[in-house]
C-alpha cells in the first residue's frame, strides 16, 4: 500500500505542475497510472481500519472523479477551470490521507522522491518500477470481438466490441464518459504497425455490445485497444483484444526515423523542440500541414473536437499513445486551423514509436505516419 499511495502523492504533484504551469495538454498522460494505483488503494482497504474502511473507499473513487473533471477542463483548455479542479482535487487528497497511519505516509513521501523519474526504474527508487508497472497493470475493464468472420484483406467486416468488468457485468453505454466527441476510440492496427483505423463503435440493443465496421487493407491478424473512461473512477484506461484473420500476418520490419511524409498531395512534418525524445521527459512537437501549393495549410477540419490528433504504437505492440494539440479545441463543424499544431508528447516506455497524424481535409480524414525512436532516460543527455 505504501507503493500505491506513493505514486497517488507524485502523480497529484504532477498535476499540480502542470496546472500551475499552464501545461493543460500534460494533465491526461497521468490518467492511467493514476486509476492503477488507485485500483491498489481499493485492493489493500483492509490495511484501513475498519470503522474507516467504506469512506476510505468511497473517498478514492472520489478523488478519481475529480481528478476526471480535471482531466475534462483540461482537455477544453479551460485555465480557470482546471485550476479551481485543481484546489479540489487537493483538498480531497488531504481528506484521504488521514485514513493513514503515520509510518505509513511516511514511508509514501520517501517513496514520492520527486527526483524520481518515471522511466529509470531500478535507478533511484522502486515508485518508478511502480508507475511502469501500473500502466502496464490489467485493465479494470476486459474486451472480447465478436466478428462475422475472420478478417480477409480488402473485405468490409462487420464485428460487434464486448465490454464487461472483470467480474462479468456488461460495462453500459451510461458508463462510458464522452471525449473528444465520443464514448469509444477503437484503435485498430496489425503487428507491421502499417494499417491504421480509428474507430467509433456504437451501442446496440444488448448491454455491453457495440457495433463497428472496418476493412483491413493487409492480410492476417489485427489488434484493438478501446480507449476508454469508465465509471465509477472516469479515468482513462485501455481495453485490448486480437481479431483473427485470413493470410500470414507480417511482423514490424522497418524501424526507420520519419518526419516527413507527404500524403494525398499533402505534405506533413513533425518536429520536436529537442535534438533527442526521451522516455518519461515532456517534450514539445510540432506537427505542421503543408497544401500542394506548397503554402501551410490553413483549413483543416474539426475531427473530435480538435483539428489533428497524434496516435503511437509502441514496437512491443502493447504500448500506445494518445496525444491531442495544445490550446483551445475546434470552435464548432465550420471552424478551420493550422498549418501548424504543438503537442505535448510523454512516452514512459524507451524504444520505437509508429505515430499516426489524423486530420480531416474535405470530410475526409487523412494519416500521415512517422517513426519516432524513443531513448532511455538520461539525467545527464541534453534535452
Amino acid at each position: 500500500m505504501p507503493e500505491a499511495l506513493a505514486l497517488v502523492m507524485q502523480i497529484t504533484d504532477k498535476l499540480r505542475q502542470y496546472v500551475l504551469t499552464s501545461e493543460l495538454a500534460s494533465v491526461h498522460n497521468q490518467d492511467m497510472a493514476l486509476n492503477m494505483a488507485l485500483t491498489g488503494l481499493l485492493k489493500d482497504s483492509d490495511k484501513i481500519a475498519e470503522e474507516r474502511r467504506e469512506q476510505f473507499k468511497v473517498e478514492v473513487v472520489q478523488i478519481a472523479r475529480k481528478v476526471s473533471k480535471l482531466h475534462t477542463a483540461a482537455d477544453a483548455n479551460d485555465q480557470a477551470g482546471a485550476q479551481a479542479q485543481l484546489s479540489v482535487v487537493q483538498d480531497a487528497f488531504t481528506q484521504l490521507k488521514k485514513h493513514f497511519p503515520p509510518e505509513m505516509l511516511k514511508a509514501a513521501t520517501l517513496l514520492a522522491d520527486p527526483n524520481c523519474n518515471p522511466a529509470t526504474a531500478g535507478q533511484t527508487n522502486g515508485l518508478a518500477a511502480l508507475h511502469l508497472a501500473a500502466t502496464a497493470a490489467q485493465p479494470t475493464i476486459r474486451a472480447t470481438v465478436q466478428m462475422t468472420a475472420p478478417l480477409t484483406q480488402g473485405e468490409p467486416n462487420q464485428a460487434i466490441l464486448k465490454l464487461t468488468r472483470t467480474n462479468g457485468a456488461p460495462l453500459l453505454a451510461g458508463e462510458l464518459q464522452e471525449v473528444h466527441q465520443a464514448r469509444i476510440h477503437l484503435l485498430v492496427i496489425e503487428p507491421s504497425l502499417t494499417d491504421y483505423h480509428h474507430i467509433h463503435p456504437q451501442p446496440t440493443a444488448m448491454p455491453g455490445e457495440y457495433a463497428f465496421a472496418f476493412t483491413p487493407r493487409r492480410t492476417g491478424a489485427y489488434r484493438i485497444w478501446a480507449d476508454i473512461r469508465p465509471a465509477p473512477m472516469n479515468l482513462q484506461e485501455y481495453a485490448l483484444a486480437d481479431l483473427p484473420g485470413l493470410g500470414p500476418t507480417s511482423g514490424l520490419n522497418d524501424r526507420t526515423p520519419t518526419s516527413r511524409v507527404r500524403v494525398d498531395g499533402f505534405e506533413y512534418e513533425l518536429t520536436f523542440t529537442t535534438p533527442t525524445i526521451q522516455a518519461g521527459v515532456v517534450t514539445i512537437a510540432r506537427l505542421r500541414v503543408t497544401g500542394p501549393d506548397g503554402r501551410g495549410f490553413e483549413q483543416l477540419e474539426s475531427l473530435m473536437g480538435a483539428y489533428a490528433h497524434l496516435v503511437g504504437f509502441h514496437e512491443d505492440f502493447q504500448t500506445v499513445l494518445h496525444l491531442h494539440p495544445r490550446g483551445a479545441p475546434a470552435a464548432g463543424p465550420q471552424a478551420r486551423g493550422g498549418p501548424e499544431l504543438e503537442f505535448q508528447l510523454f512516452a514512459l516506455k524507451p524504444g520505437f514509436y509508429r505515430l499516426f497524424a489524423q486530420v480531416q481535409i474535405g470530410g475526409i480524414s487523412r494519416f500521415a505516419p512517422f517513426g519516432l525512436q524513443v531513448l532511455p532516460y538520461s539525467r545527464s543527455s541534453p534535452r
